[in-house]
């Protein structure tokens, strides 16, 4: 590999990174003759110190040699790097041509020079050492002969496992370490459930170690350096744990339950790992904790526009709500008083808080923080206040509810896609879009009955008329959401000032007209579902 006629080292030294195979199978003598090929050398991982690609003249080794491909941050299109234990008593002629002979480590950013041969020159490789490489490049091409020792020189044991090289490709937005990244680390065991994805990035390999099996676990050092980090589940930011060097151990401890342990080197290392036993299983009835996620929907958004955090999902037959003052939830993390009042929490690994008080209030009273073993029945929620239970980090939890109360359903409606036309000469205002639900035309408007480019007549998306504006009869309606935001309007037909409710999932409201109020509009998003109850379609006067 070259980037210039007059160094083919210097740019050999930037090459791609080490992937050791360990012991390769003893090779039969082998004596070939052969061109060398024109070689393409595609940067990995940053940095990428000749560019994105390189190219230049090589021998590539037989398969089964076991040849490297990688070097430093780059990997070879073929296996130009002979692994030392091979290499060693290796013979290397050049028929035609000129090639040069370097042998180093594929971590190194230099090669040493062993040897440049002219047509009929000859040199036995001798005093590479384990982990190094051997390589015959030049700039332009030559021919040769190769005979390999037999059997191959076995190469020094090393007790542990290698370090590999992973790869990570962003799948989703944002990608806040680039679009792809890459470098050494220890890929766990299948058996301790390791992890092979974080943020928005898929690994090649699960080099994620959840804490339960990380604490407690003996990473000893053989070869290199490692770097241990703890790492939480859903953030960019990490913390160093320990550097360990060659012929050290480190026994991790202190990780919290979200936390996740990776161990990486800056080129390729040896290790032993001790796990320690997998934690017993949870009792019957336990339930991981849930990441929620909370998007402010209405002003002041006090929190933030978003924020998340471990919360319990509540069962959907339970009912629960999904908004917190001007905030709606990504799950069910709110219990009603009705379900809450008599149900019994126990943590079972990690800490929680149960919260009380009103879904529109911004503050919540805490009720008891339980660590692992402890228990808490609720009692004494006021009528409408809702029950939460939160925690700094993941949590493992069993909820014992009380007994449902029998609820009548009532009648399941969904809404459909909607456009709201203007509908007065000359206007030219582009279409308002959304959702609302639809009722039987002798009962409803399709029309606002509004002035100027205010006036609008609804249409759905296959262009028939929809009639969303519901008559007097609205009143009394009780409204429960199914899923998604419904925003109920209770105003004066034609008026431009009304009032305003949103209801989530779970959440009821009675329709209530008061003079001059005399009709209804039940907006959503698409695929919103409300169920209806003393609500009976009456003929328009």
């Amino acid at each position: 590999m070259n980037n210039s006629r007059s160094t083919l080292h210097a740019a050999a030294a930037i090459l791609a990174t080490l992937l050791l195979t360990g012991l390769s199978p003893a090779v039969a003598q082998t004596v070939g003759a052969g061109a060398s090929q024109l070689v393409t050398w595609t940067c990995a991982s940053s940095p990428c110190s000749s560019g994105p690609t390189v190219s230049g003249e090589a021998i590539v080794w037989p398969a089964n040699t076991n040849p490297l491909k990688n070097r430093l941050n780059y990997v070879a299109e073929e296996g130009v790097y002979l692994p030392a234990h091979v290499a060693n008593g290796t013979t290397v002629t050049i028929t035609s041509g000129t090639a040069s002979i370097y042998a180093g480590f594929p971590s190194a950013s230099t090669h040493r020079k062993l040897a440049t041969l002219t047509a009929g020159g000859s040199y036995t490789v001798y005093g590479l050492v384990a982990g190094e490489v051997l390589s015959v490049q030049n700039v332009i091409g030559f021919s040769y002969e190769i005979e390999l020792p037999t059997p191959p020189v076995p190469e020094a044991p090393v007790p542990g496992a290698i370090s590999q090289w992973v790869t990570a490709t962003c799948t989703a937005s944002p990608c806040p370490w680039g679009t792809s990244l890459a470098g050494y680390a220890i890929v766990w065991p299948q058996s301790a459930q390791p992890v092979d994805v974080r943020l928005n990035y898929t690994f090649s390999a699960p080099i994620y170690l959840p804490a339960a099996m990380a604490n407690g676990a003996v990473v000893t050092v053989e070869n290199g350096s490692v770097t241990l980090l703890a790492i939480p589940a859903n953030s960019t930011g990490h913390r160093v744990v320990a550097t360990v060097s060659a012929g050290l151990s480190y026994t991790v401890s202190g990780l919290a339950p979200d936390e996740m342990l990776s161990a990486q080197g800056m080129s390729s290392f040896v290790y032993r790992l001790e796990l320690p036993p997998p934690p017993p299983p949870p009792p019957p009835g336990s339930a991981p904790s849930q990441l929620v996620s909370l998007t402010c929907v209405f002003s002041p958004c006090s929190w933030g526009p978003t924020l998340s955090g471990q919360a319990v999902v509540w069962p959907e037959e339970a009912r629960p709500l999904y908004r917190r003052y001007n905030y709606f939830a990504s799950k069910g993390m709110y219990l009603p008083d009705t379900v809450a009042n008599g149900s019994t929490i126990t943590i079972d690994a990690g800490t929680a808080t149960l919260f009380a008080g009103y879904p529109e209030a911004s503050v919540h009273r805490a009720l008891a923080t339980l660590n692992v073993g402890n228990s808490y029945t609720v009692s004494g929620l006021a009528p409408g206040e809702v029950l939460s239970v939160l925690g700094d980090s993941s949590f493992v939890y069993r909820a014992e509810l009380a007994l449902l109360p029998p609820v009548d359903p009532g009648e399941p409606i969904e809404s459909v896609s909607a456009y709201w036309r203007c509908n007065t000469p000359g206007c030219t205002s582009p279409d308002w879009v959304g959702a609302a639900f639809n009722w039987p035309s002798w009962s409803a408007y399709s029309t606002n009955g509004r002035s100027g480019d205010q006036s609008r007549i609804v249409y759905s998306a296959e262009g028939g008329l929809l009639y969303p504006y519901m008559g007097a009869w609205a009143h009394g309606c009780e409204i429960t959401g199914i899923s998604g935001l419904v925003l109920i309007v209770e105003w004066q037909r034609g008026a431009d000032t009304w009032r305003e409710t949103v209801v989530g999932p779970g959440e009821t409201h009675v329709i209530n007209l008061t003079p001059p109020e005399n009709g209804a509009l039940i907006e959503s998003w698409p695929d919103s579902r409300i169920s209806v109850k003393n609500c009976q379609p009456q003929p328009l006067p």
